[in-house]
């Protein structure tokens, strides 16, 4: 029944023309049609809409209100050719995206060079260039997680420096799903000398967020991490390990870098979790982390 209904579907956008199918595609319901036929369609028909529709016009989706939606479906079930056709065609506008607003297609470009591998390095590359940190790569990790060009992030800083009243920017959904795909990248280097150079206060503040939490347990999580880095990130931390566990979103970050440690990290770390049992079994999140870090067993 359902391949009944997507060959009637297929048949109907073949059909169309040129004109018809971009009033779908930029309709809020038409988008939506697409997007679920993309789940189902198949391999032939995924080919048809890529040469009809998106082909040499992947920019002008990507910036639309509505289109750049069925963009971020198709981008996410293209094949590999398909794949480094798109990122082509993105990368050289990916800051023309960022300041239309579509965060979500910048995501599914990062997440479709985990399949794309061979274009990991350029989609970093572009990705600085278009935050403005090409100069200063340090910095990328805030900018990311923001979704703020160099400049603006400084000027708020500089804001933050004389007026305590003013508050951290947040951390928006997106760059947090964007930092943690590029975590996974096969070199993750720059994003991750970026993250071991904020100060403590800073990590803090991000593993105690409901979005950056998510981007430090993808840091611990990663395979193409190094296990002396996240073994730095423990000891960066380290200071302000019982706040750290009374938090709701902290404490998923503790139960990360448990899992992360090697038994030597685990040995010290369990210390300092006795050293603060009283205070820590009196919270709620601090249980949490005192059972599942079996600290009772290290007595």
């Amino acid at each position: 029944m359902v391949q009944r209904v997507v060959r009637s579907i297929e048949e109907g956008l073949e059909d169309s023309d040129t004109e018809e199918l971009s009033a779908v595609f930029t309709s809020s319901v038409g988008s939506h049609l697409v997007g679920v036929l993309l789940e189902v369609a198949t391999a032939d028909l995924h080919q048809w809409i890529w040469e009809t529709c998106f082909q040499g016009k992947v920019l002008s989706f990507a910036i639309h209100p509505v289109a750049n939606y069925p963009l971020q479906q198709f981008i996410s079930v293209s094949d590999p050719a398909q794949a480094g056709l798109v990122l082509t065609e993105l990368l050289l506008h990916l800051e023309d995206v960022l300041f239309a607003g579509h965060s979500g297609v910048v995501v599914k470009m990062a997440e479709l060079c985990l399949r794309s591998t061979d274009q990991q390095s350029e989609m970093m590359k572009t990705l600085l260039v278009a935050f403005h940190a090409q100069d200063d790569p340090n910095t990328c990790i805030p900018l990311f997680l923001m979704l703020t060009a160099y400049e603006a992030y400084l000027e708020h800083e500089k804001k933050r420096e004389t007026d305590k009243e003013i508050q951290r920017r947040s951390v928006h959904v997106q760059g947090s799903l964007l930092v943690q795909a590029l975590f996974k990248y096969e070199n993750p280097r720059v994003v991750v000398r970026s993250l071991l150079g904020m100060e403590t206060d800073d990590l803090m503040w991000l593993s105690c967020d409901v979005a950056g939490s998510h981007a430090v347990d993808a840091f611990l999580s990663s395979s193409t991490v190094k296990s002396v880095k996240k073994k730095k990130l423990v000891e960066k931390i380290r200071p302000q390990l019982v706040p750290l566990c009374k938090d709701k979103h902290g404490s998923r970050v503790m139960d990360a870098l448990w899992r992360s440690s090697e038994v030597t990290v685990k040995e010290s770390l369990t210390e300092q979790l006795i050293a603060h049992e009283a205070e820590l079994t009196e919270d709620f999140y601090g249980r949490i982390v005192m059972r599942n870090c079996n600290v009772a067993h290290y007595r």
